[in-house]
C-alpha cells in the first residue's frame, strides 16, 4: 500500500520550487509528531504514534517515509539525493532534485527517551532534581538561541531572494536577456521561472509580470 502526499498547485503546469516543497515536507513530518530515533547521513529513523519504526529516505527518486510491511508515504517526487546534518537540537535536511537543484530545510523533532536501569545504590533525590532542572534550563536556552539564530538567517535569505526576484524580473522585461548577474548572485530565466544561484544553493522563483 502506498500513500501519496501531494502538494496542490494553483497552476498544474508550473513546478513548485524545491525549497517550498521541502518546507511543506518538514512541516508535515513535524505535525505528525514523529519521534527521532536516530539520524544518519542519508536517512532518518523515526517512530510514529503507534511505536512503529519508520525510515525517511530517498528511493527511486522519491522522498518517502516507509516501514517494513506497512507501505510507504511519498512526501515528494523528483528527488535524487537526501543528506542529513545532525545539529544536535534540530536536523538540517538537504535535498537535490533530478535537475540538480539543491535546497535545505530544518526539521525539529522530539528525541526518543533513553531508559536507564535502576541502581540499588542510594541517591540524593534532591541533588538529581536540581541537576535536572539546571540541565533543562540550559538545553531550553540553547534551543531557543539556535532557533532564533537560524530563523534570522532564513529571513535574511528570503528577503534577499525577494529583492533578486524583483530585480531579475525587471531586468528581463527590459532587455529580454535570460542570464543576469547581481553582485555574486547569478539568475537565469527559464520559461516563467527565475533560477537563482545564491552561494552553493539554487532557488526557483516565479518570473514577475
Amino acid at each position: 500500500m502506498t500513500i501519496q502526499f501531494s502538494l496542490s498547485l494553483l497552476k498544474p503546469q508550473v513546478q513548485t520550487p524545491l525549497d517550498i516543497t521541502l518546507r511543506a515536507v518538514t512541516h508535515q513530518i513535524e505535525v505528525q509528531k514523529y519521534i527521532l530515533v536516530s539520524a544518519h547521513t542519508d536517512h532518518v529513523i523515526l517512530k510514529n504514534n503507534e511505536e512503529k519504526l519508520m525510515k525517511l529516505t530517498v528511493y527511486k527518486n522519491r522522498l518517502q517515509i516507509s516501514a517494513v510491511g506497512a507501505g510507504q508515504i511519498i512526501m515528494a517526487q523528483n528527488i535524487s539525493q537526501l543528506t542529513i546534518f545532525d545539529r544536535t537540537t534540530y536536523l538540517e535536511l538537504e535535498v537535490v532534485n533530478c535537475q540538480g537543484q539543491k535546497a535545505s530545510g530544518l526539521l525539529y523533532l522530539k528525541k526518543g527517551g533513553i531508559v536507564f536501569k535502576k541502581r540499588q545504590a542510594s541517591i540524593l533525590v534532591s541533588s538529581l532534581i536540581l541537576l535536572g532542572l539546571l540541565g533543562g534550563v540550559m538545553v531550553l536556552q540553547n534551543i531557543a538561541f539556535n532557533a532564533q539564530l537560524k530563523s534570522r538567517s532564513q529571513m535574511i535569505i528570503l528577503t534577499k531572494l525577494d529583492q533578486i526576484q524583483l530585480q531579475a524580473s525587471l531586468a528581463y522585461h527590459k532587455s529580454n536577456h535570460q542570464n543576469r548577474k547581481f553582485g555574486n548572485v547569478k539568475t537565469t530565466v527559464v520559461k516563467d521561472n527565475i533560477v537563482i544561484e545564491l552561494g552553493h544553493t539554487i532557488y526557483t522563483r516565479e518570473l514577475l509580470v
